[in-house]
């Protein structure tokens, strides 16, 4: 998650900048009051991210609705709105140079790489062991190419 937070607040700091020198950073942009991700809120958002999958509402303000009716506290205790929204639109994984094409692969490629480290280190199969791709239908496209 190390990674996630540093390419996310790299990338926040190059947008922020971007955003001043066009003058386009006005007191009532949501990034005029940001600041940099930390850990903590890093594992917070991905807590969100997974409890939005099971609890589903109309849209993603509701699940900051103070309605009383429809409040769903969680949320609002981890972070505001605003902050979700300020991580969920800088959220980065890696480190895109200038001028150099990418492919979409490319873009996640640091955290599957650790992803893959980790998965091996703690995963040792044993020796009876069936993988079979008939169990689970798949009718969509899978974009990345390598």
């Amino acid at each position: 998650l190390q990674l996630i937070v540093d390419e996310t607040n790299r990338y926040a700091s190059q947008r922020i900048e971007k955003l001043r020198s066009g003058d386009h950073l006005t007191t009532h942009c949501r990034f005029s009051s940001l600041q940099p991700v930390t850990l903590e809120e890093m594992e917070g958002f991905f807590g969100v991210i997974i409890n939005m999958g099971l609890i589903q509402v109309a849209n993603l303000e509701s699940y900051w609705s103070t309605n009383w009716i429809s409040e769903i506290p969680f949320f609002s205790h981890v972070f505001s709105r605003n902050r979700s929204e300020q991580i969920f639109w800088l959220l980065h994984v890696s480190h895109e140079e200038p001028g150099q094409p990418a492919r979409r692969i490319d873009k996640v490629k640091s955290v599957l790489d650790l992803l893959v480290a980790n998965f091996q280190a703690s995963y040792a199969p044993s020796r009876n062991l069936a993988v079979d791709e008939t169990m689970v239908r798949f009718h969509g496209r899978f974009g990345p190419k390598q």
